[in-house]
């Protein structure tokens, strides 16, 4: 059985993720629209949580220290 995918919450951790959108607020600007994504942290997410949930910053944060920024990407995790 698989376990539906929350917008609200981090699909790594399982946190909130504090996402504009999720919440029902998308003309508020997201945090993540600031920050840079590293494409290694997308990809190790499940097929069904990409695009569908946003990262937490704390996630993006641990990930951002120890990737080099020619691995990373500027664009959201989702368009929800």
């Amino acid at each position: 059985m698989t376990i539906p995918i929350d917008p609200s919450r981090c699909p790594r951790c399982g946190v909130p993720n504090a996402c504009t959108m999720a919440a029902g607020r998308p003309d508020e600007p997201c945090w993540c629209a600031q920050v840079t994504i590293p494409e290694a942290l997308i990809a190790s997410l499940t097929e069904e949580a990409r695009g569908t949930a946003c990262l937490c910053a704390a996630c993006v944060a641990a990930a951002n220290v120890s990737t080099p920024v020619s691995d990373t990407v500027s664009d959201t995790v989702s368009d929800t």
